[in-house]
């Protein structure tokens, strides 16, 4: 079962994406769908997604920026249309409601990626 759920996720994940790329709304430029999960009864699905900020360093934008307030309020409120686009190029018997969330797992990993690179370790002497 778990199988079939994974499978699912990643088409609802895939096809998401392609959605979002033909969205027009300026709020969904540079958003990126990072992961999905299902509920095992498809009845509802939890779609993370990043943001990606041509102007900051790392490319990650900060869960507590307010265009990603905006954005994530926006596609909570374009969950329905989504979920119809959805049904309509994926066949499923019962298509999830979807309630969108702000991935911040790569911004984590990416500051605890700094955190390792910044770690100094001792020279160790050669052994004669």
């Amino acid at each position: 079962m778990t199988n079939r759920i994974d499978k699912i996720s990643d088409l609802v994940r895939r096809e998401l994406a392609v959605l979002l790329q033909q969205a027009r709304d300026p709020r969904f430029h540079g958003v990126t769908v990072t992961w999905v999960k299902i509920v095992p009864d498809l009845s509802q699905a939890k779609i993370y997604v990043s943001m990606y900020d041509d102007n900051a360093n790392d490319n990650v934008k900060d869960n507590d920026n307010e265009s990603v307030d905006t954005m994530l309020a926006a596609l909570n409120r374009a969950a329905g249309f989504f979920r119809k686009q959805l049904a309509a190029t994926v066949q499923l018997r019962r298509t999830p409601a979807l309630k969108f969330y702000f991935d911040t797992r790569l911004k984590e990993s990416m500051a605890i990626d700094r955190l390792l690179n910044s770690i100094q370790v001792p020279a160790v002497p050669p052994h004669d």
